[in-house]
């Protein structure tokens, strides 16, 4: 057993000797690798340095005032809000005051602002089709409700349509007929525009100048100002990402183009794998032994 020992210490302090000279060979390797690599990391910084200067001389006043994140977040959202509004009202091709009363008048009368929106389009789609052959709205309507049908054709506007539409929606007392018409024009979500009119015309333009009266409905030229707004603030973003990845790359390319070549270096990958093989052959020499040393 001693002579075991002895055999495995002079193995160890054999393969430690190796292994410290292999080990220089990576660390000086290691060592230039790790310069280019602070050289690069120095450049990008620098390029940093020089770009948050500009930024705070250009707008420092304003960005010490509402660069908090809070009142950013909630400039953003305001933004987000308005655009939403007027992007969705072009959509259906209705006014952004129609929108804003009719999502309130389907909010009392609990129809969700994505159904009511769904709906919406639905029924814009099917009112361009009027007249056609392929019209499965006309079909209906001709059977269902053809004075509604007349009406609708003559409308001038989508949103005269869809005023005419809910207004007569509103007068039919026979449910099953109503919810009929009302699939026919607004699609699968017609049954929860009757909800909006149930309580009749009155109560429902009643609810539409409600939204009006407190203060609601945000003018168009507000919306219109948001939506340019948001526009211009994701052209900036697109800038700023544009620019700050052009710089990022251009700080590190050269830098990790010499590193390529670092480890490329057949030098630096022999002493990488001398030391696998001396760590590795040290391990499976004290397993095999392992008896010995116990």
């Amino acid at each position: 057993m001693a002579k075991e020992l002895d055999r495995l210490l002079l193995r160890i302090e054999a393969d430690t000797s190796r292994l410290r000279r292999e080990l220089r060979v990576v660390e000086g390797s290691t060592r230039t690798t790790g310069r280019r690599m602070e050289r690069a990391f120095a450049r990008a910084s620098r390029g940093l340095d020089a770009m948050t200067r500009k930024m705070i001389s250009a707008r420092g006043a304003a960005v010490a005032l509402a660069g908090a994140s809070a009142l950013g977040l909630a400039i953003k959202r305001a933004i987000d809000f308005a655009d939403e509004i007027a992007k969705t009202a072009d959509a259906i091709g209705i006014s952004t005051d129609a929108l804003q009363e009719l999502r309130f008048a389907a909010d009392l009368a609990g129809v969700s602002q994505e159904k009511l929106d769904k709906a919406l389009q639905k029924a814009t789609r099917n009112i361009g089709e009027l007249g056609r052959s392929s019209s499965e709205t006309d079909t209906a309507l001709r059977d269902l409700a053809p004075s509604l049908l007349a009406d609708m054709r003559a409308a001038g506007s989508v949103e005269e349509a869809l005023n005419i539409t809910f207004r007569a929606l509103a007068g039919m007392e026979d449910q099953t007929r109503k919810a009929a018409v009302a699939n026919a024009i607004f699609g699968r979500s017609g049954i929860l525009m009757t909800n909006i009119v149930r309580d009749g015309a009155d109560a429902f333009d009643h609810a539409r100048q409600k939204a009006r009266d407190l203060g609601i409905v945000v003018e168009e030229e507000l919306l219109r100002g948001a939506e340019k707004a948001k526009d211009q603030l994701t052209i900036l973003a697109t800038v700023i990402k544009a620019n700050f990845t052009r710089g990022l790359i251009s700080g590190f390319t050269d830098e990790f183009e010499t590193f390529a070549e670092a480890l490329a270096d057949p030098a630096f990958a022999e002493g990488a794998r001398a030391f696998g093989d001396s760590v590795g052959g040290t391990l499976r020499f004290a397993v095999e032994h392992s008896r010995a040393i116990a």
